[in-house]
């Protein structure tokens, strides 16, 4: 179970890089080299297209960047990722967001987004895969305890499941260029199985 939740752990923290903000080469170089194989139905399936690594880094880099743009950023992105969006609120500020800021200040959390992110809201997925990774990593490190179990779960319940997971499957089609295509896909396979995972820690 430790090695369970340490790969979630694991996952969701990369998946909050690679939604936060463009590629760099560091984090290009790393994926190159990861480990692969995520899961079993992603056996084999590479984090860096193929294609991409033929044109050189440099061609690479800058695909991934017009790909992070158009999916994320816009004018007109194709998958805004934040809360109050994808749940059908006119703006970003609505209630969503002010119910998640309201949930990290009772609970103490407060996630470490560095100030030059593209990011508009707190209600952004990868502040909410941030939070679900450090607490996962607090109960590795302490134990499971019932109030990491109740923060995890009302997380989970309340600002995540109701949108992510079909939101991932809205990245997923959208792209065919790894590693947005493949994280989506592992993520959201993660996410959907939670839920088990707390009811045997508990």
């Amino acid at each position: 179970m430790r090695n369970e939740l340490s790969a979630r752990r694991n996952l969701y923290e990369l998946a909050s890089r690679i939604l936060s903000r463009e590629i760099d080469p560091p984090l290009y170089r790393a994926l190159q080299t990861a480990e692969t194989e995520l899961t079993d139905e992603s056996s084999g399936a590479m984090l860096i297209s193929p294609h991409l690594e033929q044109g050189g880094e440099e061609h690479a880099l800058e695909a991934l960047c017009v790909e992070f743009c158009r999916l994320f950023i816009g004018p007109h992105a194709l998958c805004p990722p934040y809360e109050s969006i994808q749940r059908g609120e006119a703006m970003l500020g609505g209630r969503a967001e002010r119910a998640f800021t309201h949930f990290l200040y009772r609970h103490g959390l407060q996630p470490a987004v560095p100030q030059d992110l593209p990011i508009l809201a707190t209600d952004h997925l990868s502040v909410q895969l941030a939070v679900l990774s450090h607490l996962h990593d607090r109960t590795l490190r302490s134990g499971s305890t019932p109030e990491t179990r109740h923060i995890v779960e009302e997380l989970l319940n309340e600002h995540v499941l109701p949108w992510a997971p079909a939101y991932l499957d809205t990245i997923r089609s959208a792209t065919d260029l790894n590693p947005y295509q493949l994280i989506a896909e592992v993520t959201a396979q993660f996410l959907r199985t939670e839920q088990s995972l707390e009811l045997c820690t508990s």
